[in-house]
């Protein structure tokens, strides 16, 4: 389903810019998709929404690895599953919108969440009118 969403934006999926943003979703906690090195992350959980279990997942942003160093990504917010293709889109053209030149993914998030006050980027992506949390 995700990859079904995204393909229908080309402007963001095809997008020569966002290119080396990774994305990692898995629906196991114990980081067998490696989530928490990805630049965007998401590991399943569950949710009870008037007294039944909703598929839920966090988001993790931030994450890298490269020669040298590994930086896992933070978790910003607990997610319905549904959801993470409009927040997947909203991050990338938040991130298009504010980054710096030559600024990598990563390196956006951090800054974003200093100058945020360590509030990060919680609340600043909605999605359908309500944050996320």
């Amino acid at each position: 389903e995700l990859h079904h969403q995204l393909v229908q934006k080309p402007e963001l999926v095809m997008a020569e810019d966002l290119k080396d943003i990774s994305i990692k979703v898995s629906g196991c906690p114990n980081s067998c998709g490696q989530h928490h090195i990805a630049d965007i992350g998401f590991y399943g959980s569950g949710q009870r929404i008037n007294g039944r279990m909703a598929p839920y997942y966090t988001l993790l942003l931030g994450g890298s690895i490269g020669p040298g160093s590994v930086k896992f990504g933070q978790p910003v917010a607990k997610v319905p599953a549904r959801n993470i293709p409009d927040i997947i889109v909203k991050l990338l053209e938040i991130y298009r919108k504010n980054r710096k030149e030559a600024e990598t993914f990563s390196e956006w998030v951090g800054r974003s969440q200093k100058e945020m006050g360590g509030e990060g980027l919680h609340g600043e992506v909605s999605v359908a009118g309500r944050a996320i949390q």
